[in-house]
Order: C-alpha cells, then structure tokens, then sequence
C-alpha cells in the first residue's frame, strides 16, 4: 500500500475562473488552507481553516466534477508540497494553474500556468505567465513590470469600486497592463 502526504483542503468547487486572462474558464478550484502572510485586505480568510486529505482524495474530488482546468489557490499554496497532487493530476490530464503570492519559488515545470499576485514589491518567483497586482497593494504597477519583466502578461484588479475609474486611467497611461476584474464576483459566483 503507497502511503502519501496529507494536504490541508480550505475547499474544492467548480466555477469559472473570474480573474486574469483565463476570465471565464470553467474550472475546478483546489483552494489549500494556510499562508505565510496576513494580509488585512485578504478576501479568503477563510482558507486558514481546513482538513487534511491526501492527493488522492482530491483529485477524485476533482474528477467528480467534470472538469479538467484545475486551479490550486488559497491562502497560499506554495506552502505545501504539491508535487504528488499535481503529477496526480496531470496523470488524469488535468490542465493546472497556480496562484501564488510570490514569495516562494514555484518549481520549474510542475504547473502549465503560473499567476503570481504580489503583496509587496519584492518577489522570490520572478517568472510566470501572468502577474496580478491588487490596486494600492505597491505604489508604482510599471517599476514592478520593469523590475519583474519575466511574465507574460501584467493585469492590475481592483480591491472596490471606487478606485475604478483611477485604474482605468492608469490603464490608459500604461497600456502594457491590462484590467482583471473579478467576474466571478460580479455574477455571484464562487
């Protein structure tokens, strides 16, 4: 019998993903309890909170629902050893994204998409498909596009209505960043 590592689960659901460039993709959402920052804007505090399962038992989960796109999120994920789980998944041919803060290295080859979402202007994984900045978090988005200029795509999401209109502007004025809005939110989703 394989024995394996536990992980702690906050929760695992399908939905589409509302953010970045993937918007509207159903997908599955393995979010892992736990982070290493303590953030006071965070919007998943909940996600410190939950029970252990091994990988096995979350990529059945997985596959229950139908999809194939799974998301790892959290807290933060990075936190955890995820190898097991996502050679798991990608044995049943799961296509894998992580979101990540950035301030642990994500091993080279292991997910398909890498979403790394600063909360400060220093990062340890300088590299990925896509950063995700939330408004106000750093004071300057393009110094961290030039200081970072390894990613693929730069999207900046705001944190409430109001600072809206001042994104767009700035949007306008950088047009190497794009708007990530949380569509998810938006439609009532998960």
């Amino acid at each position: 019998m394989l024995l394996t590592k536990t992980l702690v689960l906050s929760e695992i659901f399908a939905s589409i993903q509302g953010e970045g460039e993937d918007a509207g993709t159903p997908c599955v959402f393995i979010r892992l309890a736990g982070c290493n920052l303590n953030c006071p804007f965070c919007d998943t505090k909940y996600a410190h909170a939950g029970r252990a399962y091994s990988a096995e038992n979350i990529v059945k989960a997985a596959l229950a629902t139908g999809l194939r796109y799974a998301v790892l999120t959290g807290g933060e994920p990075m936190i955890h050893d995820l190898a097991e789980l996502v050679h798991r998944l990608h044995d049943e041919e799961f296509y894998v994204a992580l979101e990540t803060n950035g301030t642990i290295a994500v091993p080279t080859g292991l997910f398909n998409r890498v979403t790394v979402s600063p909360k400060s202007d220093t990062l340890v994984q300088t590299r990925g498909h896509e950063m995700k900045l939330l408004w106000g978090i750093v004071p300057d988005p393009e110094a961290m596009r030039i200081k970072y200029p390894d990613f693929n795509r730069y999207s900046i999401q705001p944190m409430s209505g109001e600072s809206v209109p001042e994104i767009i502007n700035y949007l306008l004025e950088h047009p190497k960043w794009r708007l990530s809005a949380q569509v998810h939110k938006l439609l009532g989703l998960r």
